[in-house]
């Protein structure tokens, strides 16, 4: 398994009424690599929420089993 978290930054459309400010976001996404077939397991939250969600997705992630 190899997994990634990382907290991210996507700009806001200056363009759009209500959307101007960038959008921050904590993100845990998780690979299996096996012969013939890659499957990816993904948790995003607002990056406000990380603290509330962080230890419970690492945990979570951990419970996946594949058969």
């Amino acid at each position: 398994m190899i997994f990634l978290e990382f907290e991210s930054r996507v700009n806001g459309n200056k363009m759009t009424l209500g959307e101007q400010q960038p959008v921050f976001r904590y993100t845990y996404i998780q690979y299996l690599v096996e012969p013939g077939r890659t499957l990816v397991f993904s948790f995003n939250c607002p990056k406000s929420s990380k603290e509330d969600w962080q230890k419970t997705v690492r945990t979570m992630m951990k419970t996946i089993r594949i058969k």
